[in-house]
């Protein structure tokens, strides 16, 4: 029997819409915001809500394959460290039990390079049921509709061909199993993949002379990402030095293949936004060169769609740079709006577009937060504005992340982003009222409030990701803290006057809880100073 979707039970926005009143125009924008704070707000929940009701992957169902997997890798290993021969000569009868017992039927005529056991067969279903739904915002069979969806499905299962990209896929997988279900055995798993996968390219590279083949490359990118999901900066940044060596060497020789630069720079920005580190790849020129043709068609579609949005910015933002970046936020929001109030997808002109924008867009910023902080603490007289700038960047990505980038699998993040972000922010605000004083530092009010405000909405939303409880000295609510502070300092006492400054830098409400269900609580007259 054919389940029942569930029934929209969200507000109702009515217009006037009759013979009399044909033109949709005066209320486009009105229907908009509405499908884009109300309606999509509630699919997306219902989105996951599916998604959990559905063939729900338990830790259960993990850790009894375990084992499995573990006696399975014997015969892997001893594939990867010793000759085919010798491997063969060991005995047929052992092979034999293990390929009855623990491999099953999944895949039954060795059509994959590696042996597709319970547990790797569990990896390959997280993949397909829940990663892939949860990256495209559908119901568990939701994505096989959506194009972009379907060639990540098919460049998985290509990837099972060759074995060290297999290795390193499921090393990927694993580890996102591992963090979302938080199995210690998922993460040993991985590891073991990583390691297998590794030792593997080692010896790819070795044989290979010249340019490197797309099959290595694809390799490597699935260690870069598995690595970075792992928590290892120093290993990740190996593997993206390395690769951006080759994407270089295929572009001078027109092998360019924008689908894997596309790969390279979703991980290279979030990689960032964890470890706080500047990019390898050259963001400024030689990317946005490679993009060039792509962008010009999707400029004429984007012209088409005839886009607004308003171009005041807060007088706090007096950087070149910033003020560019704030106005592309706004212009890549409002096509962000304009796609999620129709039915069909961006085009892929338009989707190469809008991904690849984010992901340049939050390299920079994180690389030009990163410049502007080391310059305000190796010089005390650029603190005031150095300091403010770092922080406008980084809130700035956090921002942006919140509508690309920050994909999450029943409510964990893939890529481990928001504390790490979140904490360098607030480091940067401490370190400018450290360096100029808080008198000093009231001169970047506006500045601030919209920092704390982005910040304070993060915990009232993810309170375990915007707080580390690890550290003693972090204190919860902090920024919720800190915004109560300032908008008394500033005398902002209703959500309209608060709002009244926020609206000077980008939308405060692509998010819940929207800030008038939250900042109210928050305000409260400055205490007054005794004696």
């Amino acid at each position: 029997m054919e389940k029942k979707k569930p029934a929209y039970s969200a507000e109702l926005l009515w217009v006037n819409h009759d013979s009399k009143n044909m033109n949709a125009l005066p209320n486009r924008q009105k229907v908009s915001s509405h499908i884009q704070r109300h309606y999509r707000s509630w699919q997306r929940k219902a989105s996951a809500q599916e998604l959990r009701n559905s063939k729900f992957l338990t830790n259960r169902a993990l850790r009894s394959s375990g084992h499995e997997l573990a006696r399975s890798n014997v015969s892997d290993t001893r594939n990867d460290t010793s000759d085919e021969t010798q491997a063969a000569s060991q005995s047929a009868q052992f092979h034999a039990s293990v390929t009855r017992r623990f491999r099953g039927n999944s895949d039954p005529f060795d059509a994959h390079a590696v042996r597709v056991c319970p547990r790797v067969n569990d990896i390959l279903k997280f993949y397909r049921d829940y990663a892939i739904p949860s990256q495209y915002h559908t119901g568990p069979d939701g994505w096989k509709t959506t194009a972009a969806a379907m060639d990540d499905w098919k460049d998985a299962v290509q990837s099972l061909h060759e074995r060290g990209g297999a290795l390193g896929f499921l090393a990927r997988w694993a580890q996102v199993a591992s963090n979302v279900t938080q199995s210690s055995e998922l993460a040993v798993e991985a590891l073991r993949f990583r390691s297998q996968s590794t030792t593997i390219l080692h010896e790819k590279l070795k044989r290979e002379s010249g340019t490197i083949s797309k099959s290595t490359y694809w390799h490597m990118h699935t260690l870069y990402t598995a690595e970075t999901l792992a928590g290892n900066p120093r290993a990740a940044w190996l593997h993206a030095t390395i690769m951006q060596q080759i994407l270089r060497q295929h572009s001078e020789k027109g092998q360019m293949e924008l689908t894997y630069l596309r790969y390279f720079l979703y991980n290279e920005s979030s990689a960032c936004c964890m470890f706080m580190t500047r990019p390898v790849l050259d963001y400024e020129t030689w990317v946005p060169q490679m993009f060039k043709p792509a962008w010009r068609q999707a400029g004429e579609e984007l012209a088409s769609l005839k886009i607004e949005y308003n171009t005041m910015l807060d007088p706090s933002i007096e950087c070149w740079f910033l003020k560019n970046m704030f106005l592309l936020q706004r212009e890549d929001l409002e096509v962000w709006r304009h796609a999620s109030s129709r039915a069909e997808d961006l085009s892929p002109s338009m989707f190469i577009w809008f991904a690849a924008r984010h992901s340049i867009h939050q390299a920079r910023l994180v690389k030009y937060a990163l410049d502007r902080a080391d310059e305000a603490r190796s010089e005390e007289k650029l603190g005031m504005k150095y300091f403010k700038n770092a922080y406008l960047a980084l809130t700035v990505v956090y921002w942006t992340r919140l509508i690309a980038g920050s994909d999450t699998i029943m409510g964990v993040e893939i890529f481990a982003t928001k504390r790490p972000l979140l904490k360098a922010i607030r480091e940067l605000l401490d370190e400018e009222e450290a360096a100029i004083g808080l008198d000093a530092a009231f001169g970047n009010k506006n500045a601030r409030l919209w920092a704390l405000y982005v910040g304070a909405q993060a915990e009232q939303q993810l309170p375990s990701d915007a707080e580390d409880n690890s550290n003693n000295t972090w204190g919860t609510k902090w920024f919720s803290e800190a915004f109560s502070l300032q908008a008394a300092r500033m005398n902002l006492l209703s959500w309209t006057s608060v709002q009244s400054v926020l609206d000077g830098f980008l939308d405060h409400n692509i998010t819940e809880p929207h800030g008038e269900e939250f900042v109210p609580r928050l305000l409260r007259p400055l205490a007054p100073v005794a004696g």
